[in-house]
């Protein structure tokens, strides 16, 4: 039996950018005797690493990381390269809260270019500037007065679904402390998993009402993947 390849993560400050003193924090990552580096999610700028307040963020970064890499080997084997993990990283390590979001503010932008192409604009900005979907979709509802004849048929189904997985999972109070789940932990399992035993719980002997949840997840995370 082949032995098992190591993956190592290592977090360190970029001091090759600029003179300091604080410099940003970089992720670098190990396989099979390769290795690339990019960027942390993790903004802050920093004089060192150690003790700093944000070592459970960067113990969620890592576990993050490792998932996705192992993700990547079981659909590619022994040709599995870390190259590209980064922008991997970029997609896969996104909230699955982000992902779901995502999915509805843009189901909600075509409707509005539907209502009215010009005003729509409106809505584009501040989609841009990262309002969350429930500001973007009240502003819509206002702005747009045959907004529900031009949205998806099964549109507020979805969102309900959306605002049952927020608060099973304490949205958005779980992301402000990094503890959130990413879009690997679904692509994985583990999420799919945990939501499902949750879901059974609320509707026991209801099968149906579970699968269309998770296919309401499963619809987004893959509009999420396919955009980027």
């Amino acid at each position: 039996m082949a032995r098992k390849k190591k993956v190592t993560i290592k977090h360190f400050l970029n001091k090759s950018l600029g003179p300091g003193p604080v410099h940003p924090l970089y992720i670098m990552v190990t396989y099979n005797r390769k290795n690339t580096q990019f960027k942390s999610r993790i903004n802050d700028d920093f004089i060192h690493i150690e003790g700093t307040h944000t070592t459970h963020k960067i113990d969620h970064e890592r576990r993050i990381i490792r998932a996705i890499v192992e993700h990547e080997i079981n659909l590619h084997g022994d040709n599995y390269e870390v190259k590209g993990l980064g922008n991997k990283y970029e997609t896969y390590g996104t909230p699955l809260l982000t992902a779901l979001s995502e999915y509805l503010k843009h189901q909600l932008g075509e409707a509005a270019m539907r209502s009215n192409p010009v005003e729509s604009y409106v809505f584009y900005i501040g989609a841009d500037r990262g309002m969350t979907f429930d500001m973007l979709y009240s502003g819509a509802q206002r702005l747009f007065d045959d907004l529900p004849k031009n949205l998806p048929e099964n549109f507020d189904q979805d969102v309900s679904y959306f605002e049952q997985y927020c608060k099973f999972y304490n949205m958005p109070d779980a992301l402000l402390r990094w503890q959130f789940d990413a879009v690997i932990d679904w692509l994985d399992g583990t999420t799919v998993a945990d939501y499902t035993s949750r879901l059974a719980q609320l509707y026991p002997g209801k099968p149906e009402k579970i699968k269309e949840r998770i296919k309401f997840i499963n619809r987004a995370v893959n509009f999420y993947i396919n955009s980027k």
